[in-house]
């Protein structure tokens, strides 16, 4: 096999460090740039001022004027401390939205026994073409490579094309000569082959548009494209609008592959299955400004916990953005005022009158619908983290005002913060998105006014899904799937005992702390290819790792997590701020001698039935099972677990601005204990909200240190016992 390319230690007078992209440490296992840092540097390069601010950085840790060189090598930190050249920053490309690291592919080929070298290449920004020296006369050939990455390597890093060589081709110099390297040929496992049949054909393209991506054939598989959950129910609102056909989530995970899901498609019609009416999957335009409509399902359990708390800042929904560059304060003013025209949510006023509560659009003529607020920290830049926590923690008073409101923060000529801060009752997660890529469109319009705004026109607004969900998820259609919940959830409802600091007071505070660590890269590559083949997502590995966590820390068996559902599954509610979504509690059954893998599947087929039957809200849920209610404690369930997958920062362009996301923290929390994941070019952040009226943040950190454990045995053997996974913290040496 090739061997590793160790760096070996540094001299006596230089430290080594492998960081992330914000000068962080990495954990020892994950992939990070290498920097040098230590007496024996250079001060830059002669000449060169612009570069030497580039290369020459401030080092965190050293004295006054001290610097830190970066490299621009991408390194990793092994388990005993040594540290192993990846390859060159430089080399990172993009496929399908994914930021892929060359070397490290490159460094997974030769660990293979069959190789002796290989180099891997981006084929005109869509596919990776792997070129390989085989090791002596030992068997090689692209579906054995192919395997053997797939165990070690996310999908969306497994080459889609093999070429063996006798040698690779060099420069004079001893570089790759990379004009002199062959053109793949077309082979089975990678062949494009064209949709065949109508219904093909209209599969491949809404697959297109929801991936992002320029073509599909009739052998690809959805999830190996990059396809997730959240994207899956995308594919079903065009699938129920163009395709005339409601199936279900499991469809999907049933019949990944584009071929395999027309045929499924095909067979409903030839078996006779009616199709959805038009007029029944389409949401229409009804309301009206000012026109008082009743609140949504989702909107009415955040409107009587609003009125229990109306104090709280739990419901607040905030965050920031680092703005550097020449910003223009008229053209931000204007984009945003447009924001606020385009979008309803962002003017909604609620009104409550003999129990009855309504909402309205308020006239965007009538002046600025939101909150705005300035800020000059020009000589007090450090305010601006304790400033930022109050701008986010400030209630709303929903009857009172505007539920939205927009803070500008100065720190200097060429950098701002801009913060934005709304109660959950008008927006959710997925708004956000919809918010960062309007905003950016609307900007750049307001900056030259000779530019049409691009966006197209909203064919719906949020209050015009209130009004035809109201109509279309009748009573009936509730109570049928209050059956499921029924017979899913029993008449039993334990209460999850975690292991708190101290008793809980005769009232909750709703106030809350954060802890977060990162997942090694290798451990998270490993998670996302070890159960796809089963269908299992990353989402529901991670919770079925979070279920380990609980019935270790508590002897449970029977664990109850809630999660968020999108509530998305109408086409016209993808563009469309608003609070959609519904909370959903998934009950895993855990057995000592239960596997890993046998967990993660059952947590697949709890997850899958329990979208299926989402529509209910959860406070009617709640109101139908009749739980011991108690006011310290959610019912039904105690934790919490979400994943988000893009907040579409990358989505940001701003003309003349640099734009960098800054984390803002309501310091509330709604539940014990939320355990927060993100993934971010291929790494995933770990973070354990919780209620520090019963934690200390000294358990929590121990608790998510033992989750990450958990992952690392979880990604290395999911054939692991539950009762046998050992609850020990993994090195977070840098």
């Amino acid at each position: 096999a090739g061997a590793r390319s160790v760096i070996g230690e540094a001299l006596a007078d230089l430290q080594l460090h492998v960081l992330d992209d914000d000068m962080n440490p990495v954990p020892r296992g994950a992939v990070g740039e290498l920097y040098v840092g230590g007496a024996g540097l250079a001060r830059g390069y002669l000449g060169r001022a612009g570069l030497s601010a580039e290369r020459f950085v401030p080092d965190p840790w050293g004295a006054d004027g001290a610097r830190l060189y970066r490299s621009g090598d991408v390194a990793r930190r092994e388990a005993d401390g040594g540290i192993v050249y990846i390859g060159r920053n430089d080399a990172q490309v993009k496929i399908r939205g994914f930021r892929i690291e060359l070397g490290e592919i490159e460094a997974a080929l030769a660990a293979l026994p069959a190789v002796r070298e290989a180099r891997v290449l981006a084929q005109e920004g869509r596919r990776l073409v792997a070129y390989v020296v085989p090791q002596g006369t030992t068997g090689c050939d692209a579906s054995q490579l192919e395997q053997a990455l797939a165990q070690a390597l996310p999908s969306h890093m497994v080459p889609g094309a093999y070429v063996l060589l006798d040698a690779l081709p060099l420069t004079h110099n001893g570089k790759l000569d990379r004009a002199a390297l062959p053109a793949p040929d077309a082979t089975p496992a990678d062949e494009h082959v064209e949709p065949a049949t109508p219904t093909e054909a209209l599969l491949a393209q809404i697959w297109c548009d929801v991936l992002g991506i320029e073509r599909v054939g009739a052998h690809d598989d959805f999830f190996r494209l990059g396809g997730h959950s959240l994207l899956a129910v995308r594919v079903l609102s065009r699938v129920r609008r163009e395709a005339g056909r409601d199936v279900p989530l499991q469809a999907v995970f049933d019949h990944p592959g584009l071929q395999r899901f027309a045929r499924y498609l095909d067979e409903l019609a030839h078996a006779g299955e009616s199709p959805v009416a038009t007029q029944d999957v389409s949401i229409p335009r009804v309301t009206k400004p000012g026109e008082p409509v009743p609140l949504s399902h989702a909107q009415e359990r955040l409107w009587v916990l609003w009125r229990l708390e109306p104090d709280s800042a739990a419901y607040n929904v905030a965050g920031a953005l680092r703005l550097e560059g020449e910003l223009s304060l008229p053209a931000l003013r204007s984009a945003l005022d447009a924001l606020a025209e385009r979008h309803d949510a962002l003017r909604l006023r609620f009104t409550e009158a003999g129990g009855l509560v309504r909402q309205q659009v308020a006239d965007a003529a009538a002046g600025r619908q939101f909150e705005w607020r300035e800020y000059d920290l020009q000589d007090r830049s450090s305010e601006l983290d304790s400033q930022l926590r109050a701008f986010a923690q400030e209630p709303f008073d929903l009857l009172g005002g505007p539920s939205s409101r927009f803070g500008l923060f100065r720190l200097g000529a060429r950098t701002h913060v801009l913060a934005l801060s709304m109660h959950h009752i008008i927006a959710d997660g997925w708004s956000i998105r919809v918010l960062i890529e309007d905003f950016s469109a609307l900007y750049a319009a307001a900056l030259d006014a000779s530019k049409a705004t691009a966006l197209p026109s909203m064919p719906i607004q949020y209050t015009d899904f209130a009004a035809w969900q109201r109509r279309r998820i009748g009573e009936a259609a509730l109570d049928a799937q209050l059956d499921f919940w029924r017979t899913t959830l029993g008449t039993s409802h334990p209460v999850l005992e975690l292991p708190v600091d101290r008793e809980r007071r005769h009232a909750r505070s709703g106030a809350g702390g954060r802890v977060s660590q990162t997942v090694p890269r290798g451990v998270a590559q490993r998670l996302r290819a070890g159960h796809g083949g089963q269908g299992v997502t990353l989402f529901m590995t991670l919770l079925a790792a979070f279920d380990v966590l609980l019935y270790r820390y508590t002897g449970a068996p029977d664990i109850r997590v809630g999660i968020p559902a999108a509530g998305r599954e109408q086409i016209e509610t993808e563009g469309v701020v608003g609070f959609f979504v519904n909370t959903l509690v998934i009950r895993s059954d855990l057995r000592a001698r239960e596997t890993f893998a046998q967990l993660a599947e059952q947590v697949r087929d709890r997850v899958l039935a329990a979208h299926a039957h989402q529509d209910v809200p959860f406070g009617r849920i709640v109101d139908a099972l009749q739980p011991e209610r108690n006011l310290l404690q959610t019912p039904l369930f105690q934790v919490m677990f979400d994943l988000r997958v893009d907040d579409g920062i990358d989505a940001l362009r701003l003309p003349g601005l640099s734009a960098t996301r800054i984390d803002v923290g309501t310091g509330s929390t709604q539940y014990d204990l939320m355990l927060h994941v993100e993934e971010r070019d291929g790494a995933l952040d770990l973070s354990f909200s919780f209620a520090s009226d019963v934690f200390d943040a000294s358990t929590v950190e121990r608790l998510l240190a033992h989750y990450v454990s958990i992952l690392d045995e979880a990604a290395r053997a999911p054939d692991t016992r539950i009762g046998a996974f050992a609850l020990v913290p993994g090195d977070g040496d840098g």
